[in-house]
C-alpha cells in the first residue's frame, strides 16, 4: 500500500512538471507581446530554455510547416527537460524526508 502512494506522488509530480514545461511556452509568446507583463522576457529563457531552437527559423518564417515543426520540437524538448527536473526534485525531496525521519 505504501508503494502505491509513492508511485502516485511520482506520477502527480511528473504530470505537474510536464504541464509546466508545455503550458509555459504556449503562454509565453502572448505575454511577451502584451504590455501587461513587462518583465516576462527577462526571465522567460529560464522557464523555456529550448526557445533557443526558434533561431532555426531565421529566414524561413514564411514556411509555416517548418516553423510549426520547430515549435513542436521545442515544446516536446522543454516538457522532457521539466520532466527530468521534476523527477530529480521528487527523488531529492524523498531522500531528504527519509534522512530527517531516520535522525529524529
Amino acid at each position: 500500500m505504501h508503494g502505491v502512494t509513492r508511485l502516485t506522488k511520482i506520477i502527480r509530480n511528473c504530470a505537474i512538471a510536464i504541464g509546466i514545461g508545455t503550458l509555459f511556452p504556449a503562454i509565453y509568446p502572448g505575454a511577451y507581446y502584451s504590455s501587461i507583463v513587462s518583465m516576462f522576457p527577462s526571465w522567460g529563457i529560464y522557464l523555456w530554455p529550448t526557445s533557443i531552437l526558434l533561431m532555426m527559423t531565421d529566414g524561413r518564417e514564411a514556411d509555416y510547416l517548418f516553423v510549426t515543426q520547430v515549435i513542436a520540437i521545442s515544446l516536446l524538448t522543454n516538457a522532457l527537460i521539466w520532466l527530468i527536473i521534476g523527477l530529480l526534485c521528487t527523488g531529492l525531496f524523498g531522500l531528504m524526508r527519509r534522512w530527517v525521519r531516520a535522525y529524529r
